[in-house]
């Protein structure tokens, strides 16, 4: 017998190891310290089955029927009985327990052989001790078994189901704290294969990791069968939608209530953290914009098409809209996805089924029958930080909460539709300046006493609805967003003032029966336009033409359709600014009219026109700075180049000598021209300088040396690399950006590009702004073509890689005709890699990178000096006179016109301005109530007094 109780022991040591290597201890991740919780050890589900196979039962019952004298029991019918899956586990608590052969004896007298003494059904875990003590005949064992039992019983989690009941173990491999509030907290667990049931089928056959939100079951609030009924009904309906977070199941142990659902990258707030930069493509903007779209779609599915298990129709009201309550998730191809989650504050309403139902017009929401008393949010007390949302001000009020919410005041899916309006705000916010746009924002809205989207127009601590005002600082930042958005990029700038147009004045309205008006699915709408918009825009831009696959398109350039034409209802303004000492040499435009640059040959003086465009004040115009050459003896040339961030002029030195000066914030009033650079170098002389309209490249033609006679040089120079200089201080070095390596520069600029043909010969030098540099020379007659013919080299500004472009023929009318230049004007498109060429004033050459797209027309009974692109490449607007009269003209014709001769749209005369003024012209467009208005800004110069004259293409 001792050698039977010893063989037995070996066997039932070396199973208990079996199950010890099967165990589970859960790792507990506090900000990367990793510690094992030993105490909280469990066994996955079926650990009992892998470890007790039949061989093994069949000996282990061999001890037991040893051990029982006269007895009849069969060790292989015994192995059978104990493939039920309860008596397995039991008998693997045994075994770990180290129970001894008494106790398995007992055990298998009265359950596992057939009509033992014991006959109701097994239950396990077993509460009560007073039963093991009984089925084990033994007071100790019972008191082993009871203690080891739990381990064998963490939950199996099922989705769509709550679990409910006393477990002491959880199946939880991981987990780690991510965030909290104030109705609980967010882990990210990760739950151990067998442990949750996809469906009566399948469980997981592999680590499942999941967000886990934990609350404490308070009788009194009981925000968590709040949120439970909210998420049963949400998830249990006959619909889904893509963008409400999904929930994986539920489980309830004593006082802690957990639901289970998707793990996200982040939140939103987080995500526009953790990416401070704004999207660096209109395709990357359409892509955020459409997870927006998402979002509104979500909101409006619960408040107007959620339905019961039982197909009742139902509405769902958030409350508690905001970025932190948005997840960002990957979807199955890796791109980010939007769901929206937290539903604590949430509440679904029951319709009466003898109302019609329809959430899509004002008054509807009274048609809903509440399941519950109407919620009112109560201000929480903010002095107990465990209580306090990181999200809620020092006042107590949710920055995305609607007025009526802060109040105390009923709240209904109008209260989403506010809020909603406040994330997109946000989100705009984001795209147009990144995560520092964002935080600039807050930090207005904090100005007026505490953060959010309206105000209160008196002090006192009790406020009602009736006090609340929109927002100063809200209503000054979407100013702001529009106007400068414009000024980047006219496109985007219309996308920009139409959504935020459209949220300012149907959305954050403080009386929430006006803002009934609109609902969560007109402003999905909205947000699928704005996101088409972006994509249109980006489906206009180029590739550089790194490959015959890759070269540029111009589906639109050429088009024969009927393009639209500009309004006769004009409006014109004139200024007139203060006159400037010196000979006159030039005055030049920035893109989009800023900046305005004015050049004597003593001073160059710059303004900013934003201001006296919105309000037509010339008193309004901003004067950034007048600069003199630093060596007094040097005067201005008149060559110069503007951007909206830089200035670059060349003095009329012999060898190279240029200055560059950065405008910081070109709409402040208190923003001057600082001087970031100053080149002098034993170079030839500047011949053309030109820069291009995001400000990021310079481009320099010098002139040909006279000794050598080698081709023109240009260089192509970075200015990111610019650095502050000090007052005295010389900057002699740059990195070029060209193709050639500036390692073996032979000039601080850089090697520069061979332009084939002498610095004098070239007529103009223009960035593109797809990412292109052009260079016109001088038309040359053809001998053995007896032609004349247009050459216009190309750059791909990244590269440097030129690109190649057949010579252009110029037709004309004899020789009496070649009295005029063969070269009047170059104005490259916005949206393509293409060009209009005026010659000898009535020519008109366009040209795309496609050989076989090229045509001239000849314009009728007028003479032409200049023209420029409206911002979509539709018209070419034309500066010019009529064929017998002085008096200078607007001109506009259509950029599809395929007519050998065509007669140009006469627009508006240019008061005071005849055939031969020195003037500048420039195309820029404004946004006003949700509406583009273009215009053309061309400035003359006479007797020292420069007038600036605007002309409204559009009816106002």
């Amino acid at each position: 017998m001792a050698h039977d109780a010893e063989s037995f022991t070996a066997l039932r040591d070396s199973l208990r190891d079996s199950l010890r290597m099967l165990s589970c201890v859960p790792k507990l991740d506090d900000k990367g310290i990793i510690t094992e919780k030993v105490e909280q050890r469990f066994f996955p589900a079926g650990t009992a089955k892998i470890v007790l196979t039949h061989s093994k039962l069949r000996r282990l019952f061999k001890f037991v029927a040893d051990a029982v004298l006269a007895s009849r029991l069969q060790p292989e019918q015994l192995a059978q009985e104990a493939s039920d899956e309860t008596i397995c586990n039991f008998l693997a608590i045994l075994v770990f327990s180290k129970c001894d052969l008494e106790a398995f004896v007992s055990f298998t007298l009265k359950l596992v052989v057939p009509h033992g003494s014991i006959h109701h059904p097994l239950t396990l875990p077993i509460e009560d001790r007073s039963i093991l003590a009984s089925i084990l005949n033994s007071q100790f064992a019972a008191e082993d078994f009871y203690e080891h039992q739990f381990a064998f019983f963490a939950p199996i989690l099922e989705k769509h189901k709550e679990i409910k009941s006393s477990y002491r173990r959880l199946p939880y491999l991981q987990e780690k704290l991510i965030g909290q509030g104030s109705f609980g907290k967010i882990y990210k667990v990760t739950i151990s294969p067998g442990h949750y049931r996809y469906d009566d089928l399948f469980t997981n056959d592999r680590k499942l990791v999941l967000a886990r939100k934990d609350f404490v079951l308070d009788s009194k609030d009981k925000a968590h069968e709040k949120e439970r009924d909210v998420i049963r009904e949400i998830v249990g309906n006959a619909k889904k939608h893509d963008n409400i977070v999904e929930n994986w199941g539920s489980l309830q142990i004593g006082s802690t209530y957990s639901l289970f659902m998707d793990l996200a990258e982040c939140d939103l707030k987080q995500y526009m953290i953790n990416n401070p930069n704004a999207p660096d493509s209109f395709e990357a903007k359409a892509d955020l914009l459409h997870c927006a779209v998402g979002l509104a779609g979500a909101i409006a599915y619960l408040h107007e098409d959620l339905e019961s298990s039982t197909f009742e129709r139902l509405s769902c009201f958030h409350m508690d809209l905001k970025p932190q309550n948005i997840l960002v998730v990957l979807d199955s191809k890796g791109k980010p996805q939007w769901k929206l989650s937290d539903f604590n504050m949430s509440r679904v309403k029951r319709l009466r089924t003898d109302e019609h139902f329809s959430l899509r017009r004002r008054g509807t929401f009274n048609q809903v029958l509440d399941i519950n008393k109407l919620f009112k949010r109560t201000v929480p007390d903010t002095s107990d930080p465990a209580t306090t949302d990181y999200t809620i001000n020092r006042r107590g009020f949710g920055t995305y909460l609607a007025p009526e919410a802060c109040v105390g005041n009923a709240v209904y899916a109008e209260g989403d539709t506010w809020s909603l309006g406040c994330v997109i705000v946000v989100v705009f916010s984001y795209l147009y300046g990144g995560q520092t746009a964002v935080t600039r924002f807050s930090d207005l809205r904090a100005k007026q006493g505490f953060d959010a989207f309206f105000t209160f127009a008196n002090t006192r601590s009790q406020h009602k609805l009736s006090d609340a005002r929109n927002s100063d600082a809200v209503g000054t930042w979407l100013q702001e967003l529009r106007f400068k958005t414009a000024k980047r990029h006219a496109r985007e700038g219309l996308i920009f003032d139409t959504m935020l147009g459209f949220l300012e004045r149907e959305v954050l309205i403080i009386d929430p029966t006006s803002r009934q008006q609109t609902t969560a699915r007109d402003i999905k709408q909205k947000l699928l336009d704005a996101c088409n918009a972006y994509r249109a825009v980006e489906s206009t831009r180029v590739e550089s033409p790194k490959t015959p696959k890759h070269r540029f398109r111009l589906a639109s350039v050429f088009s024969t359709k009927k393009q639209s034409t500009l309004s006769s209802h004009l409006h014109q303004s004139v200024w007139r600014l203060p006159p400037l000492s010196g000979s006159w040499r030039n005055c030049v435009f920035g893109p989009h009219a800023e900046p305005f640059v004015c050049v004597t040959d003593s001073s160059l003086v710059a303004y900013s026109l934003g201001h006296v465009l919105l309000t037509d004040e010339p008193n309004d115009l901003i004067k950034l700075g007048a600069v003199a050459p630093l060596n007094a003896r040097r005067l201005w040339s008149g060559n110069v180049a503007a951007s909206a961030q830089f200035v670059i002029a060349v003095t009329d030195h012999e060898s190279f000598d240029c200055y560059i000066y950065h405008i910081p914030q070109p709409d402040s009033a208190t923003s001057k021209l600082e001087l970031v650079a100053h080149w002098e170098l034993e170079l030839p002389r500047i011949r053309k300088v030109a820069i291009s309209p995001d400000a990021r490249y310079a481009a320099f033609v010098l002139n040909t040396d006279p000794i050598t006679g080698e081709d023109a040089p240009l260089h192509i120079v970075s200015l990111n690399w610019l650095q502050v200089a000090g007052n005295n201080q010389k900057l002699h070095s740059m990195v070029s950006s060209s193709s050639e390596s500036s390692s073996t520069a032979s000039t601080p600029l850089g090697r520069p590009l061979s332009l084939p043909c002498p610095a004098e010969d070239v007529r103009d030098l223009s960035f593109s702004a797809v990412g292109g540099l052009y260079a016109v020379v001088k038309p040359t007659y053809i001998k053995p073509k007896q032609e004349y013919a247009m050459t216009v080299f190309s750059w791909h500004i990244e590269s440097g890689r030129p690109l190649p472009l057949p010579r252009s023929k110029i037709s004309h009318d004899g020789k009496d005709d070649l009295l005029h230049r063969l070269f009047t004007s170059f104005a490259p498109y916005n949206t393509s890699m293409a060009f209009t060429v005026i010659s000898q004033e009535k020519r008109v050459i366009s040209r795309a990178w496609d050989p076989k797209i090229f045509k001239q027309s000849r314009a009728q009974s007028c003479r032409l000096m200049k023209i420029l692109m409206d911002n979509n490449d539709r018209n070419i607007l034309a500066i010019g006179t009529k064929q017998a009269n002085d008096e200078l003209q607007l001109f506009t014709f259509p950029t599809s016109t395929t007519q050998e001769e065509f007669q140009p749209d006469g627009v508006a005369s240019l008061p005071g301005m005849k055939y031969g003024s020195k003037f500048a012209a420039a195309f820029a467009s404004q946004l006003t109530q949700s509406r583009e208005r273009r215009y053309v800004l061309v400035s003359s110069i006479d007797d020292n007094v420069i007038r600036v004259i605007r002309t409204y293409l559009d009816a106002p």
